[in-house]
């Protein structure tokens, strides 16, 4: 039997880092491979769990991800844009506190989002923005399944 090498959300980002120098986000993540059951986002939520990541946080990174969708859904525009600065912000704002010794956002999490927000900063293309859309949205559901699963 083979033994499976525990999943790193911080390696996952470098090398998704490493890939998007190349490619754009949507070439690179496919929801074949992230929205599937044991797939990249609840790999990724299982390990935000053990760190004992709150779903609030999440959501409100979430929500501002959704409105970044929207606001560049036709065209990316430079205003829909500003929203990715804002995001920056909220995050080092959340890595920053602690709440009973625990960041309310872990280090390697708020690493894997600069990665991600890069990738849509620089691009042009509106399917990116729906791909961080997409895989934000798997996280956060497979983060409630798996909060409710182990109530």
């Amino acid at each position: 039997m083979q033994t499976q090498e525990k999943f790193s959300i911080f390696k996952f980002a470098r090398e998704l880092e490493k890939d998007l120098k190349n490619k754009p986000l949507h070439k690179v993540l496919d929801p074949s491979e992230f929205a599937v059951p044991n797939g990249l986002a609840e790999k990724i939520a299982e390990t935000l769990k053990k760190e004992h990541f709150k779903t609030t946080q999440l959501r409100k990174i979430f929500s501002m991800i959704k409105l970044l969708g929207e606001r560049n859904k036709k065209k990316v525009t430079n205003e829909g844009k500003a929203i990715i600065y804002e995001l920056y912000v909220l995050m080092a704002y959340a890595n920053g506190r602690e709440n009973m010794g625990k960041k309310l956002l872990p280090d390697d999490f708020y690493e894997l989002l600069k990665v991600l927000l890069k990738a849509v900063e620089k691009s042009e293309v509106h399917k990116d923005f729906k791909t961080l859309e997409s895989f934000i949205t798997a996280i956060v559901a497979y983060s409630k399944h798996l909060e409710k699963n182990r109530r």
